[in-house]
């Protein structure tokens, strides 16, 4: 099936719950558009296991790294020509690390942490489109138990459900003009992976809601 995307998007990025299958769709997107995909490493990531157990001594030092990853792909958008065949797609926003500092990180280390941010990335292109994979997260959980991927399957369903309201609150009360929020994504299903990649080849602007499986 052909798509043409919106000329107006060339920045796409991707917002969820660790499992809800971002980067699965974003791969088919990326197929299907002919855009390249800027997704961060983070099995490489040394800190990361820590970090998804909330560790308190490692919870500044690791979203710090991530902020320096998040920042070195979005330096690419300023390349000549990075936007030939198709669309910038990524998983680094400007969001992102705000969002997770807020849940491991203490007042004073979050504060210090928006601060380093706002230095490192607020000079950066914001997303044409920003897509929201919205999920329960007790669905999230049963989905991560069974990933290959040690330091998701470890990832605590407080935490979790504390991610997912810290999602909620913060991209939710955004005024943002360039928003898909997508609510019950399933990776496993080729149909409604198809009807997403629709939604966002339609995209136009504003705030929009695609609810799977409820008409």
């Amino acid at each position: 099936m052909g798509y043409k995307l919106n000329s107006k998007i060339k920045v796409i990025s991707f917002e969820g719950l660790p499992g809800t299958g971002k980067k699965i769709l974003a791969e088919h997107l990326s197929i299907n558009l002919g855009g390249s995909l800027n997704w961060i490493d983070y099995p490489q990531n040394s800190f990361l296991s820590d970090y998804y157990l909330v560790d308190e001594l490692n919870g500044l030092a690791m979203e710090v790294s991530l902020l320096l990853q998040r920042r070195d792909i979005l330096k690419k958008v300023l390349q000549p020509g990075i936007f030939s065949p198709g669309p910038f797609i990524t998983d680094a926003n400007l969001h992102r690390g705000r969002i997770y500092a807020s849940c491991t990180l203490n007042a004073e280390e979050y504060h210090l942490f928006l601060e380093i941010s706002s230095l490192v990335l607020d000079q950066l292109p914001q997303p044409d489109l920003l897509v929201y994979l919205r999920e329960d997260p007790q669905v999230v959980k049963s989905k991560i138990a069974k990933s290959e991927y040690k330091p998701e399957r470890d990832i605590d369903r407080e935490y979790l459900e504390n991610l997912s309201q810290a999602m909620d609150d913060y991209l939710l009360n955004l005024p943002l003009d360039n928003m898909l929020i997508v609510n019950g994504y399933d990776s496993s299903s080729e149909v409604i992976t198809s009807g997403v990649i629709q939604e966002i080849v339609n995209f136009n602007e504003g705030i929009r809601y695609y609810n799977i499986g409820k008409g």
